[in-house]
């Protein structure tokens, strides 16, 4: 049951984090040059995520806990050939903190980090085809000490994609990662369909928006998921010296996007957050579970989109 659940877990946080940097760097060239963009190239994103407070089972009782996510984004592309092959580099940031409040009166917050960096190569091919191969190290971790191999993942993704009609792309591939202290396979599948003001994006397993266009902003249904697995260095108890925390978490609900001025953009999304694990996790088993039932979220986003 452990193994299924990591598996899950890792499909959900590979394929956001690796195959949605692949499309989305497509996103800034045609296919073969011969169709119009599907999407826009999101050159820079900061968003924050709150989510409403919510209860977790504790031994001696219930305890309440606080989340929140910080994120930033930045990526481009460098052409190598023309109309051929380009480069794409992207780094991300992320901030993850918590507090708990457990009986007795007690109260802890944690705050972990990651950053990557992801460098990746995107190869147009004949009849509408193009490939893009991107490998992504990551420091994951609270930082309270130096750093160390402990911290470091690795993951690495590649996408196949055509461009079937000026309205519609389809594509598979697989990724890879040392997440979870092991060497892990998945398989991958997108789509991308946008025909006069209705648009559909679908990255499987981890990505699904359908979305209605009006002048210069957008109104749909978002499915997102999102984690990490930061390395821990801090001791909850004499008992236990936990090396790990898990955290996953699905999010779904209704996003509105308007463009504020040229190709700045602010999104605002709301929701349920299901599948919500927060676990600190030694020698590879679960000490403290965290996890808790459905809450709501709030997000708010500014992007730059070329």
């Amino acid at each position: 049951m452990k193994v299924y659940k990591s598996f899950i877990t890792l499909m959900l946080v590979v394929a956001s984090s690796m195959a949605v940097t692949s499309i989305s760097a497509q996103a800034h060239f045609n296919d073969t040059l011969q169709y119009e963009r599907l999407v826009k190239f999101p050159l820079l994103s900061v968003r924050y995520i709150n989510y409403s407070k919510s209860d977790f089972d504790t031994p001696n009782g219930v305890g309440q806990i606080n989340m929140g996510e910080y994120n930033a984004n930045f990526q481009f592309a460098l052409k190598l050939k023309e109309k051929k092959t380009y480069m794409i580099h992207r780094l991300n940031f992320n901030k993850f903190n918590f507090n708990t409040e457990l009986e007795p009166i007690t109260s802890s917050s944690e705050t972990f980090y990651s950053l990557g960096y992801t460098i990746g190569l995107m190869n147009i091919l004949h009849n509408n085809w193009k490939v893009v191969a991107t490998v992504t190290p990551t420091l994951a971790s609270d930082f309270e000490e130096s750093l160390s191999s402990e911290d470091l993942i690795v993951q690495s993704a590649v996408i196949l994609t055509k461009r079937s009609s000026p309205y519609f792309e389809y594509g598979f591939g697989a990724a890879f990662s040392t997440r979870f202290g092991r060497e892990m396979y998945l398989p991958l599948a997108s789509m991308t369909y946008k025909k006069g003001r209705w648009g559909l994006f679908m990255l499987l397993p981890a990505y699904v928006s359908q979305y209605y266009h009006f002048k210069d902003s957008r109104l749909g249904l978002t499915l997102s998921s999102f984690g990490n697995v930061y390395n821990y260095t801090n001791d909850v108890s004499d008992q236990h010296d936990l090396d790990k925390m898990g955290y996953t978490r699905i999010n779904i609900g209704p996003e509105y996007r308007t463009q504020l001025f040229k190709d700045v953009h602010l999104g605002l999304s709301t929701g349920v957050t299901v599948r919500n694990r927060l676990e600190s996790i030694s020698d590879g088993m679960s000490e403290f579970d965290l996890s808790t039932q459905q809450k709501f979220f709030f997000k708010i986003e500014l992007s730059i989109l070329k």
